[in-house]
């Protein structure tokens, strides 16, 4: 490894070497950087699909949307197996080969994932209550389909003695069933795709749990180290006060109180 180093060293003089070597595990954290930035803008597209098919249609243009909103939940799940998978390589006790050389550098890297994960934890909740309103917006449009399904039973059954008007019925509630059943698809397919990345979550989550009781640990030991400075100074002063009264000074106090008796007697006698 060493002499590996010094070749480079060579190879690139003037210090250039310093600026094409990084820490590899510095690659780890620029891959998460980039899922996540990527998150932002996927989430901000997803939720535009979700409102474009939330509206009512007549072109029939509601599977297409859904194979594009199938295809985007599929790559935003992607994206975050990315970014949990380099957090995870962010502190591996080997990456590329190299070990983690000292204590600073162990603690570099916790924080560096630490304030990765902090981001990506902010961007897993936002897409866990766009997918959940998503999921009661699409229940309650199944459950108005249902609704309008009965109302069309309920008229079909009074126009049965004409099949002119019998076969409309039958047509919209085949609609209806159909539109339920997709959204039922649909909703099942959500679901599983958040439960898909749970556990993936509940790990970013102890990420900054953890980050947080250091965080705690820090303004506790800082808080330690003010009373400490606090009861120090106080036994200085206590000290400074205990030195003023000690036995030297005080007989120097009283010789000089002593002379200064004496001068004024001799005064007074020869005046």
């Amino acid at each position: 490894m060493e002499k590996a180093l010094l070749q480079d060293a060579h190879e690139f003089p003037g210090g250039e070497h310093s600026e094409t070597h990084k820490p590899e595990w510095t690659r780890f954290a620029e891959n998460a950087d980039e899922a996540i930035r990527l998150l932002h803008a996927k989430l901000e597209y997803l939720q535009l699909m979700h409102t474009r098919r939330l509206m009512i249609r007549f072109d029939g243009s509601e599977t297409q949307q859904e194979r594009e909103i199938i295809l985007l939940t599929e790559e935003i799940t992607a994206l975050f197996h990315k970014a949990d998978r380099s957090l995870k390589h962010i502190t591996s006790a080997f990456v590329g080969g190299e070990p983690s050389r000292s204590p600073a550098d162990r603690l570099v890297r916790l924080n560096t994932q630490r304030a990765i994960a902090g981001r990506l934890q902010e961007i897993s909740i936002q897409f866990r209550m766009r997918q959940r309103e998503y999921i009661q917006r699409l229940q309650l449009q199944k459950f108005g389909s249902e609704i309008f399904d009965v109302d069309e039973m309920e008229k079909g059954s009074g126009f049965s003695g004409g099949n002119r008007f019998g076969n409309k019925p039958c047509y919209a509630m085949d609609h209806t069933e159909h539109d339920i059943r997709t959204r039922d698809v649909e909703i099942q397919r959500i679901a599983k795709s958040v439960a898909t990345l749970a556990a993936m979550f509940k790990e970013v989550a102890e990420m900054v749990i953890d980050q947080g009781t250091l965080i705690d640990r820090i303004d506790y030991n800082m808080e330690q180290v003010v009373e400490r400075m606090r009861s120090g100074m106080s036994q200085l002063e206590h000290a400074e006060k205990y030195q003023r009264n000690t036995r030297p000074e005080r007989c120097i106090f009283i010789l000089v109180t002593l002379i200064t008796l004496c001068f004024f007697i001799l005064v007074v006698k020869h005046s």
